[in-house]
């Protein structure tokens, strides 16, 4: 046989790690006089399809392979052997790395452009972290104090960005959310409560913020927690600090809310409809009031 073919996934297995996957490279050259193979030509020409990639999509910018660059850079990757062999006028060059590259559309997360700098690796670890620690909720399997816990954590860890304390969690604004999560997913309507409805007992006439997140699947319906925060947060884009409003007249006060230096205490509630997630957060004391913006949402 005189052909460039990858090897069986099995084959390439490692004995302490059975059924962990091994990614594998593969470098084929052939010519007419004598056979040779220069040093580093392999690892060169899996390389050169740099310019082929796109990294902030994390894929192919053009259709062209890149998968043999992405397994070289691969940042998860610790150990590597290679193999060597001649037939003819052929050369066959072979590297199998572990643990293998290309794997669960985690490109994003482990090939990075040239330079990129300690402290952000520093940060991509630290995100590749949190995913790992994010939790599943289902209409099922829904801890709704649990539920509570990461979103309050999701909160502070982005409020101390912005230089304001951390909030903590209220039970009440917690069945206050709750009740109007569930409306919302038995009615199928998407839409804030009534101010009315969402006062404390014992702070009655004062404002309670409210921010709501809703996504439909056709799918199994799963949420990640934290996600409804992050997209929340997520407005932070089309915000000017130095204005105290929308740069754009995109929606802010989101965001907003959830950085508001005087919010003190919050609570949240997760339903779900047949196909729709429903998450709801209220917040006291209530953000985005007065236009205190500028006195409340500051820059990291």
């Amino acid at each position: 046989m005189n052909k460039s073919q990858h090897s069986n996934k099995k084959d390439r297995e490692l004995k302490d790690h059975e059924g962990e996957w091994v990614g594998e490279n593969l470098y084929y050259c052939w010519t007419s006089g004598e056979p040779h193979y220069k040093i580093g030509a392999s690892s060169q020409a899996w390389y050169d399809e740099i310019k082929d990639y796109d990294f902030e999509k994390g894929e192919s910018s053009n259709g062209g392979v890149v998968g043999h660059f992405t397994q070289l850079v691969w940042n998860k990757t610790k150990e590597v052997g290679f193999g060597l062999a001649f037939n003819g006028g052929s050369c066959f060059v072979v590297a199998n790395y572990y643990p293998g590259g290309n794997f669960n559309n985690e490109e994003k997360n482990n090939v990075f452009p040239e330079n990129i700098g300690k402290e952000k690796l520093e940060e991509i670890e630290r995100k590749r972290k949190e995913e790992k620690e994010k939790i599943k909720f289902t209409p099922k399997n829904c801890n709704y104090e649990l539920f509570n816990e990461l979103e309050i954590k999701k909160h502070n860890e982005l409020r101390k960005k912005h230089h304001v304390d951390d909030i903590i969690l209220n039970k009440e604004l917690m069945k206050i959310a709750q009740k109007h999560a569930d409306k919302m997913a038995k009615t199928n309507n998407f839409s804030h409560s009534n101010k009315k409805d969402r006062e404390l007992k014992n702070h009655k006439g004062e404002w309670v913020g409210e921010n709501i997140y809703y996504f439909w699947s056709s799918g199994q319906l799963c949420y990640t927690s934290g996600d409804s925060t992050q997209s929340w947060y997520d407005e932070i884009k089309d915000y000017n600090f130095e204005k105290g409003e929308s740069s754009n007249g995109g929606v802010v006060g989101h965001f907003t809310q959830v950085v508001w230096k005087n919010t003190k205490e919050a609570g949240f509630g997760l339903a779900f409809g047949k196909n729709e997630c429903y998450v709801v957060g209220n917040y006291y004391p209530g953000g985005n009031f007065n236009n205190e913006e500028k006195n409340n949402v500051f820059p990291e």
